[in-house]
């Protein structure tokens, strides 16, 4: 049966960072949101009501948008843009989408063991032929953004 507190814990999801999280914004105390989180979890008219509250496509634009994650440095160091930096640069963040790559083989069962980034590279346990895709694909994704990096930089410096 669909409780007042299951809806209000399905509403809080998208704003919440996990599902305990939410069932305690919705009124659970902490220690059932604890201990229930799977049970939840698993009932279908919380599904349903999930499925309603987070659909596919919403989804599916967020990991689109994290696939190109960026993030800021100086242009003139090349490290961590900071409150003193001057000139900025967006460039690649490759660690966040190794993170969504992650999550999206996770989501299409691809994958069960997570990803580890380390200098910017990472270990896939997928068949040869589906890490081979997926390398190359990452490889294009990191050419097309030097370029276009390239061009910017090119069009501040005329």
């Amino acid at each position: 049966m669909m409780t007042l507190k299951k809806r209000k814990a399905a509403k809080m999801v998208g704003e919440s960072r996990s599902i305990g999280e939410a069932m305690v914004k919705a009124g659970y105390t902490s220690e059932t949101a604890r201990s229930h989180t799977e049970r939840l979890t698993k009932d279908e008219e919380w599904l349903a009501l999930l499925d309603k509250e987070l659909p596919d496509d919403k989804l599916t634009q967020v990991h689109k948008e994290g696939l190109k994650a960026t993030r800021t440095i100086s242009a003139i160091s090349g490290k961590e843009a900071t409150g003193g930096t001057v000139d900025f640069v967006d460039v690649p963040d490759y660690a966040t989408r190794v993170k969504y790559l992650d999550l999206g083989y996770k989501v299409k069962k691809k994958i069960t063991n997570d990803l580890n980034v380390q200098n910017n590279t990472f270990n896939l346990q997928l068949s040869p032929e589906l890490q081979e895709r997926v390398k190359k694909a990452l490889e294009l994704l990191k050419q097309k953004e030097e370029k276009e990096c390239s061009q910017s930089q090119v069009q501040k410096e005329n």
